[in-house]
């Protein structure tokens, strides 16, 4: 699933909105499947099949990186792994939020997406939370 949206925004032609569909649509994979972070974390990194997906996944979105800072688009030390740490913190705030704000996590992906000198897309028209919903996003003690 990565891999063929990392290959299909490779194919796009104008680099920032090939960096920018990748990670907004594996933001919303993620935001959408919170199994998603548990399956990745315990799949089993050496076998030889998980191995060349990672590989050719990791050529795919450094290329996408590479491309948008030659092109101006994103800031100069943008790389490949920007954007797993992009996807670790919008899946973070997306679990967070999932019963609350379920889109709230897309006003935190476009404000990263702009720290990363990408230009702003489209409006998302995500408010922010509420005092009270953010406070019921809060950690709680477990029994």
């Amino acid at each position: 699933m990565f891999l063929e949206l990392a290959s299909a925004s490779a194919r796009q032609p104008d680099a920032e909105q090939a960096l920018r569909h990748y990670l907004l649509e594996a933001a919303q994979w993620r935001a959408r499947d919170r199994a998603l972070e548990v399956i990745l974390a315990n799949a089993s990194i050496g076998e030889e099949p998980i191995v060349r997906m990672r590989d050719d996944l990791g050529r795919l979105v450094d290329g996408l990186a590479e491309r948008a800072v030659a092109a101006g688009a994103a800031r100069d030390d943008f790389a490949g792994a920007d954007a797993y740490a992009f996807l670790y913190m919008v899946g973070a705030v997306a679990d967070r939020t999932h019963d609350i704000a379920p889109d709230g996590w897309r006003r935190y992906a476009e404000v990263l997406l702009l720290g990363f000198g990408l230009e702003q897309g489209p409006a998302v028209h995500t408010s922010a939370m509420t005092d009270g919903q953010v406070r019921r996003t809060w950690p709680r003690p477990t029994a």
